[in-house]
């Protein structure tokens, strides 16, 4: 910061600002009917009074160097003057600021005028005489006139600057000195009083009420009528609302003052002899410097760290108004920014010991010395890269030019570096892989070990002991090779081939490091980590003689934790499985970046029927299956084999990862064969409208929810070829739309095809970042990653193989507990009949399936009925069920009353849930003790149960063939009757409270 050791003030005074007029003041209100008074008129403001003019200053500064400068004239003083000090004489002569004017006052508010008085009753007439008329009521006053607002006083007249005379025998001096003389700000005129509000008129009175007309007298004997009574008299007349006075004016605003003249400042440079004026100027001499370069000693173009280096070429230049002085000072000091390399100055200074007269440039002939930081040796990965910062600095007699602080930034590194590391991503079992280190030279001169100790160069590469290493003589105990690079020339590389394989103590998935390390002059300046993941070799299968259950489709994101986890679940449920690395084989469906298959593809291995598990690298890897595979597996038909007459299983997809179902349902129609829509069914009647391209979707989708999916709810369809040609054949026959074709899948709603969410959007750590330890523990959160994988992978089985594992689960699963949701733990038995529920809960939703599961149930339960009576799970198992089962009647029972096209549903089930409890409660459940306590208990649980306590994991997936249609189903199963419950039962015979009534007595 600049420091200001005196200040010299011969500024004119400021003017002082005027006082604003008063308000006037409102007028009174008038009474019963007088006139309101008018306000006062608000005062005028006073003017501001004029600044003063500044002083004139001529003062004399003498001295041989800052620490005693004698000011003569003016001012009389002698100051020290601290080192580095920048503006430490400063002299001011400024005129004043004028004075602002005063506002004018505002206008008093007029008085509201009386209100009329209430006219006179008229007196009652006598004896059938009519009543007198009501007197008029009295006018209201007129409202007061509002005030006119007082006059802006005019602003005071800036003063003006005064004159600053500096003289000096040392011109050096002035380095030292700021001075201003400006001109006074003119004063503000005051602003304008504003008028006062006009009063209001007072009302009118009101008129008065007539008389009542006289009473009737008695009938005389030979009157033929009987007297009548008077008439009332007429009500008065109400007075004249009085008239609205007049506002005030508003005042005239002031006008501004005039500002003053600025004064002058002069420096003067005389002889000390003759007191004769040398030089004089407006300002003073400025140093800047221009330009500098940078250069090493030993110049490779290249700035290393510890490198001596030296400054050259500096240019600089008077930028100021008068001649530059002799004996100003330029160095390059120590210098270092945030995150930057440090450079350390030789502390070398230049003196210029020449005048340099205004807009002239002087080049120094010297070379300032200096160094790059040195650095301790490497320990982090990567090369040396970084920026450095050089400032100049500029000084006289110890003050500091601004500009004479330049700041060039330059590159720092060493002149060779690692290049690429070129190694296999993975190595199978017994396969060989080349390892390529590169190294760069990237200065001007040649490196390596036969040019010179300077430049001498080695590397050391340390293989993981689980590498075997070829051919490599130079190979040492501790699994690495040092060796010398002979020679690089600038601007080349030099490369090392290694032959490596991993050994069998390697494990599938395993990611096996080495290290390079780059030595200059035998020191390490680089270091550079590379991984081999081990993976399986994919083995080749064929249709028909297939062993395995599971293609699990891996990447490079999976180590061998998170592998092991997943195979942790596959082997616990007994599942084979065979590896397809999308890494290692350059793409899943065909070669990445090529419409090529593999010469060996998993797609013509007999995959169908079996689940594919694939856990997604990235968000979007979904894509790198084909369509057509999808479909394959999912349908469980082979379009290339033509030799097998059984019939085709569906298989089962999971991708672990984000998949957005829509898009991916829309992928799946690409090579589908497009079919007509009828053409009437292209028909629709417009009266009072005109039809649009929206009208010709809209009856396709109808078609499809009317026709096709009325009868066939699960299946998928997609509207194509949309081409709107309206026709009319009259007036008030139907349109034609135009043409449309449409798309059919050839799987349905209820495939097997699921997407299992995470937060990241891809798979990567997911179950090995898990709080419960997958590996040790056999107890999973049904929330928890593991969890979540673990029940679709359940409910991507075959139904049979559920039904089998039920009944002759692996020693694994046998053990496995599933923390629920709330708390609870449940056995693998309630964790399989969850994916039932799921299973009959599609039967009632589409009823092109019925039969499917529910037949392959009942079957399994009467046939193995013997083997559940000694099942050790048998009471939960029947307990469970018989719950499921009740949830879904209860489901049923509503929509039973609400949705006629649920009745086909609801018949094949109750006659599917009759016969299975039958089954549970007779043949498993033996005991009629038993039974009773299980229907009790599931009555209880009925009050609070519902249909999404079985099937809540379906939240932490997605089925990605559910389209809108199907969701729709979905929806009104479970939520369409509690938005239709009140509208409906008022025309049904039962109320709510019978049908639970009934429900709970069945039960």
């Amino acid at each position: 910061m600049p420091k200001t050791l005196e200040v010299f003030h011969q500024s004119g005074s400021n003017g002082q600002s005027g006082s604003s007029g008063s308000n006037g003041y409102s007028g009174s209100n008038g009474k019963s009917g007088s006139n309101g008074q008018n306000g006062t008129h608000g005062e005028n403001g006073t003017r501001g009074t004029h600044a003063s003019h500044a002083s004139d200053i001529k003062v004399l500064l003498e001295g041989m160097d800052h620490h005693s400068v004698k000011v003569t004239g003016t001012v009389n003083e002698i100051v020290q003057i601290e080192d580095g000090s920048v503006q430490a004489l400063c002299f001011y002569a400024n005129g004043g600021d004028g004075g602002n004017g005063g506002s004018g006052g505002r206008g008093g508010d007029g008085g509201s005028g009386g209100s009329g008085g209430s006219g006179g009753s008229g007196s009652n007439g006598r004896h059938g005489g009519s009543g007198e008329d009501g007197g008029p009521g009295g006018d209201g006053g007129d409202g007061g006139n509002g005030g006119d607002g007082g006059d802006g006083a005019d602003g005071g007249d800036g003063g003006n600057g005064g004159r600053i005379s500096i003289e000096t025998y040392n011109p050096a001096l002035l380095k030292f000195v700021f001075a201003q003389s400006i001109a006074g700000r003119a004063g503000m005129g005051g602003y304008a009083g504003s008028g006062g509000s006009a009063g209001q008129g007072g009302s009118g009175g009101s008129g008065g009420s007539g008389g009542c007309g006289g009473s009737a007298g008695c009938r005389i004997d030979d009157q033929s009528r009987y007297p009548s009574s008077g008439q009332s008299g007429s009500h008065g007349q109400s007075g004249e609302r009085g008239r609205d006075g007049h506002p005030g004016r508003d005042g005239q605003s002031g006008q501004d003052g005039r500002p003053g003249q600025p004064g002058s400042v002069t420096f003067r440079v005389l002889d000390p002899q003759t007191r004769c004026v040398l030089e004089e100027g407006d300002t003073v001499f400025d140093l800047k410097v221009v330009q500098f370069q940078l250069s090493a000693v030993e110049d490779d173009g290249i700035f290393e760290p510890g490198e001596s280096v030296f400054v050259s070429g500096v240019v600089v230049k008077n930028t100021g108004g008068m001649t530059l002085p002799a004996g100003s000072v330029i160095s390059f000091p120590n210098f270092v920014l945030p995150n930057q390399h440090p450079f350390l100055s030789s502390n070398h200074v230049f003196v210029l010991n020449q005048h340099i007269p205004r807009g002239g440039s002087f080049q120094i002939p010297f070379q300032f010395y200096g160094a790059l930081a040195d650095i301790p040796e490497s320990s982090v990965f990567g090369p040396y890269r970084t920026r450095m910062s050089i400032t100049s600095n500029a000084s006289l007699l110890t003050s500091p030019f601004n500009e004479g602080c330049l700041v060039n930034e330059y590159p720092v590194s060493y002149p060779i570096q690692l290049g690429e590391i070129i190694q296999p991503p993975q190595l199978g079992r017994t396969e060989v892989g080349t390892v390529t280190v590169t190294f760069k030279n990237i200065s001007t001169l040649p490196y390596g070990s036969t040019v010179g100790s300077k430049q001498h160069l080695k590397f050391v590469i340390s293989f993981d002991p689980r590498f075997v290493v070829h051919n490599e003589n130079a190979l040492n105990s501790m699994n690495a090779i040092e060796e010398e690079i002979p020679i690089i020339q600038p601007g080349m590389t030099y490369s090392r081939n290694f032959q490596v394989e991993l050994s069998d103590a390697t494990q599938f998935f395993e990611t096996v490091p080495f290290t390079m390390h780059l030595f200059l002059r035998g020191k390490r300046i680089e270091n550079m980590e590379s991984m081999v993941r081990l993976t399986p070799n994919y083995f080749p299968t064929q249709p028909g003689q297939n062993p395995y259950d599971v293609l699990m489709i891996t990447d490079r994101h999976i180590v061998r934790n998170e592998f092991l986890c997943y195979l942790k679940i596959f082997e616990g449920l007994g599942l084979s499985v065979n590896i397809w690395d999308n890494e290692k084989y350059c793409g899943v469906s065909v070669i990445r970046g090529t419409n090529t298959r593999h010469a060996v593809s998993w797609i013509n291995g007999g995959y169908e029927g079996k689940l594919i598990c694939y856990p997604m690298y990235n968000e979007g890897d979904e894509n790198n299956l084909l369509p057509d595979d999808i479909l394959q597996i999912l349908s469980g038909k082979n379009g290339n084999s033509s030799t097998s007459s059984s019939p085709a299983t569906e298989g089962a997809i999971i991708f672990v990862g984000n998949v957005e179902d829509e898009n991916f349902r829309q992928r799946l129609f690409t090579n589908s064969v497009p079919k007509p829509v009828p053409e009437k069914e292209l028909r629709e009647l417009f009266m009072l409208s005109s039809p649009d391209e929206k009208s010709l979707e809209k009856r396709c989708y109808h078609y499809f929810e009317k026709v096709l999916q009325k009868s066939m709810p699960s299946k998928l369809y997609l509207p194509c070829n949309i081409k709107f040609a309206p026709k009319k054949n009259g007036f008030f026959s139907k349109t034609s739309l135009g043409t449309a074709d449409y798309k059919e899948l050839s799987v349905t709603a209820t495939t097997r095809c699921y997407s299992v969410n995470t937060q990241s959007g891809n798979s990567q750590s997911i179950l090995s970042q898990d709080s419960q330890n997958n590996l040790t523990q056999n107890q999973f959160a049904v929330t928890s990653n593991f969890g979540k994988l673990l029940n679709t992978v359940l409910l991507s089985l075959p139904l049979e193989k559920r039904l089998w594992l039920i009944k002759q689960p692996t020693q694994w699963l046998a053990s496995v507990k599933f923390v629920e949701e709330h708390g609870g733990v449940s056995s693998y038995v309630t964790a399989i009949l969850w994916t039932l529920f799921c299973n009959i809960h599609e039967e009632i939703l589409f009823r092109d399936v019925m039969g499917r599961y529910t037949e392959v149930i009942k079957k399994d339960l009467e046939k193995h009925a013997k083997e559940y009576q000694s099942h050790p799970y048998r009471d939960v198992l029947c307990e469970t069920f018989y719950q499921m089962l009740a949830t879904l009647r209860k489901l049923l029972k509503w929509k039973g009353l609400l949705f006629s096209k649920m009745k086909e549903n609801k018949r094949h089930f109750k006659k599917f849930a009759d016969d299975v409890e039958d089954i549970l409660l007779t043949k498993i459940i033996t005991s009629n003790e038993k039974a009773d306590s299980i229907k009790k208990e599931t009555k209880s649980k009925m009050k609070v149960l519902t249909a999404s306590h079985f099937i809540f994991h379906l939240k932490y997936m997605k089925r990605l063939l559910m389209g809108r249609y199907q969701h729709e189903l979905e929806k009104e199963l479970h939520s369409g009757m509690l938005e239709s419950i009140n509208g409906v039962f008022h025309k049904n015979l039962q109320s709510v409270q019978e049908v639970n009534k009934q429900f709970m007595e069945y039960l």
